[in-house]
C-alpha cells in the first residue's frame, strides 16, 4: 500500500493511500481526491527515508505529507498526467466500498488468531527503553545506533536525538515504549511543537527471556530488529 501522512494542513494528522487516479482515505465510507484536483504538488524536502510534499487543490486545500520516494514517484507520475484538470468538485469527493468491509472483518480475524496468544507484558526500565528508541529511530531513518543521544526521559517518555551532517542541524524524536509495544513522533521545526503519534508505524515488541532480548518488526520494510538489553 502506498501511504501518504499527511502532518500539516487540511487532513492534518490521518494517512491516505495513493489508488489509480486519486488519493484516498477511509475503507467502507471514502473519502477521495481526484488527481484532476491537484493544481500543485511541491516537493519540500528529502531525507533517506522520505520525500515531504506539498499538495494544493482547485478547491484552495492545501497539505503537506511524507511517503516513501517509490510514491513520491507515482503520484508525480499522475499529476503530470491528469493533473490540474479540476471539475469544479468538492473535496473530498465521499463515496463507499462494500470490498473494504469484507476484506477488514477477515483481516481482523486473522491477526487474532495470529496475536491471540502473544506474550505478556513486560516492564522495562528506563535505560531499556533508551536502548529500544535508538534502535527504533536509527532502523526508521538509517542512522547508526551509536549518533542517536538520548537526551531527555519525562513521565515514562523517552527523548532522542541525531545531528544531521550535511546541515549541522538537530533531528529529535519521542518513544512510548509501553507494555508490548513502542511508537513515535517528531518535532516539528516549522511549528515548533511536537508532531502526531505516528501510529501506523507501531511495532510490538518480543521478549525472549533466554537471550534477554527483544526483537521488533518494522512496519513498512519488514526488517527484523533485535536489541540486547
Amino acid at each position: 500500500m502506498k501511504d501518504i501522512k499527511i502532518i500539516k494542513g487540511d487532513f492534518s494528522g490521518e494517512t491516505w493511500r495513493l489508488e489509480k487516479d486519486r488519493i484516498e482515505a477511509g475503507f467502507y465510507k471514502l473519502r477521495q481526491v481526484p488527481f484532476s484536483e491537484v493544481i500543485e504538488l511541491k516537493k519540500l524536502e528529502t531525507t533517506r527515508k522520505e520525500h515531504f510534499v506539498e499538495f494544493s487543490l482547485a478547491d484552495g486545500k492545501n497539505f503537506t505529507s511524507s511517503m516513501s520516494k517509490k510514491t513520491y514517484e507515482s503520484c508525480y507520475k499522475l499529476f503530470i498526467e491528469s493533473g490540474n484538470q479540476p471539475k469544479d468538485l468538492t473535496l473530498p469527493v465521499h463515496g463507499k466500498s462494500k470490498s473494504n468491509v469484507i476484506l477488514s472483518g477477515l483481516g481482523v480475524l486473522f491477526l487474532i488468531g495470529l496475536f491471540g496468544g502473544g506474550e505478556p507484558e513486560k516492564e522495562l526500565v528506563t535505560s531499556d527503553k533508551a536502548t529500544l528508541c535508538k534502535a527504533y529511530i536509527g532502523e526508521m531513518f538509517g542512522k547508526p545506533t551509536a549518533s542517536i543521544d538520548n537526551y531527555k526521559n519525562s513521565e515514562g517518555l523517552v527523548y532522542v536525538r541525531y545531528i544531521r551532517s550535511s546541515d549541522n542541524t538537530a533531528w529529535s524524536y519521542v518513544c512510548d515504549v509501553s507494555g508490548d509495544s513502542m511508537v513515535w513522533a517528531g518535532w516539528l521545526h516549522d511549528s515548533q511543537s511536537w508532531g502526531r503519534w505516528r501510529n501506523e508505524d507501531k511495532v510490538k515488541l518480543k521478549y525472549n527471556d533466554t537471550s534477554k532480548k527483544i526483537a521488533f518488526t518494522m512496519v513498512d520494510t519488514g526488517n527484523r530488529v533485535e536489541v540486547q538489553l
